[in-house]
């Protein structure tokens, strides 16, 4: 079950695009637009100068990534294959493995191109520091989320 699922996975990424380069470009290319468009919103309203802890760009990308994890793994998740689909003709395939497979691609794609934007704004922008990386990690995989203590 987990290989189907596996399989299930590369396809649907691949079902979009041609190839996963380019669905994870597609994911940074939007993700970008978003971050600029909040920024020009933020520096024209006079909440750039606003007193926040850390790094503007950082806040901006947390709520904006946050966002669009959401929307899409529910998309995915609403898109996935039914029970009448010609798919569910193979013998191993079923409706569950449509949603997972769906939602891992999902998560896939929004994983790596987080990694990527994280390493351009390190990269360009300086150090990039969590306080709690488990929290951080939160709104992609929500696995032990809450701070010790």
């Amino acid at each position: 079950m987990l290989e189907v699922t596996y399989h299930a996975s590369v396809q649907k990424v691949r079902s979009s695009h041609r190839n996963a380069v380019w669905a994870i470009m597609t994911s940074i290319i939007q993700a970008g637009m978003f971050v600029g468009g909040f920024y020009l919103m933020f520096y024209f309203i006079g909440a750039r100068e606003a007193k926040l802890r850390g790094d503007f760009m950082m806040y901006l990308l947390s709520g904006i990534y946050l966002y669009l994890c959401h929307i899409r793994a529910v998309a995915a998740v609403s898109a996935a294959e039914g029970g009448t689909s010609s798919l569910m003709q193979h013998g191993p395939m079923n409706p569950i493995v449509a949603i997972a497979s769906s939602l891992i691609s999902a998560f896939y794609v929004q994983t790596i191109s987080l990694l990527v934007i994280l390493f351009a704004l390190h990269t360009f922008s300086g150090t990039v520091t969590f306080h709690n990386w488990k929290a951080a990690l939160c709104g992609l995989w929500p696995v032990d989320c809450w701070p010790d203590g």
